[in-house]
């Protein structure tokens, strides 16, 4: 493929993620002039609005699934597990026009699955290792992390909570909530 296909579907899926992320319902020609292209080469790109949300997901999961292969893979993981809430929100705020779009292509849950399924590896050796509530399943357990991540950047998206409080809160919830009970807890 040439550079100059490959540069401008990158452009149009950056101006898209922005766009869209302001506007949900915003149009393909506004979603063409932020990419300061013209709406035949958006649509030579993206024949459907749908085609191009489904690669502005593919970017948020990849996104995500690299932030939970930079886990470790021995032990402690949990601190950096909770350390971790601060990028997974603002890859969330980010691609917040996600949360609002329903999933009409079954494919996409594959994704999401295929990436959870990395975050629940981790919690795994979490587990292993004593850091992280056994009684949890690790799929739950990732799938916890995944609402309460999309939770504050929801927050974070209406204006109720300022981005630091909401990072701070989620850190709190989870490590409270994962966190392997003491003796005197349990």
């Amino acid at each position: 493929m040439r550079s100059d296909v490959i540069e401008n579907r990158l452009r149009i899926i950056e101006a898209a993620t922005e766009v869209l992320a302001g506007d949900p319902n915003a149009s393909m020609q506004e979603i063409a002039d932020a990419a300061e292209l013209n709406r035949g080469t958006l649509y030579r790109h993206f024949p459907s609005r749908e085609q191009l949300v489904a690669a502005i997901h593919e970017a948020a999961v990849t996104k995500m699934r690299e932030l939970y292969l930079s886990l470790p893979k021995s032990a402690p993981v949990l601190p950096s597990l909770i350390e971790l809430v601060g990028p997974t929100i603002e890859v969330a705020s980010r691609y917040r026009v996600l949360i609002l779009a329903p999933i009409a292509d079954p494919s996409r849950l594959v994704a999401e699955a295929q990436s959870v399924e990395v975050l629940a590896a981790a919690i795994h050796r979490a587990q292993r290792a004593g850091e992280v509530d056994q009684r949890i399943s690790p799929i739950v357990a990732a799938t916890t992390f995944g609402v309460q991540i999309l939770g504050a950047a929801t927050l974070i998206a209406r204006g109720g909570v300022p981005p630091h409080d909401a990072i701070a809160q989620t850190r709190l919830v989870l490590h409270k909530a994962l966190m392997a009970p003491t003796h005197d807890t349990e």
